[in-house]
């Protein structure tokens, strides 16, 4: 759509974190993955390129928290 991503991709930046999900117009909405380089990564909804709604945070040292918002 006017060259921006729409629907599921893949965008990697030049740190190696990356995210994996859902885009609208360009910005990530609805079910996504955003990995940092250090490993940890959150996994839930999006809303124009905020994580937004319900998710998990994955942290490299092993803790995890739940987010509803």
């Amino acid at each position: 759509m006017n060259d921006q991503p729409h629907g599921f991709g893949i965008e990697v930046w030049v740190d190696n974190s990356r995210y994996e999900g859902n885009y609208s117009h360009g910005k990530k909405d609805g079910f996504g993955k955003y990995y940092w380089n250090d490993g940890s990564f959150y996994m839930g909804n999006w809303s124009s390129n905020v994580m937004d709604g319900f998710g998990i945070h994955y942290w490299a040292d092993g803790r995890v928290k739940y987010i509803f918002n």
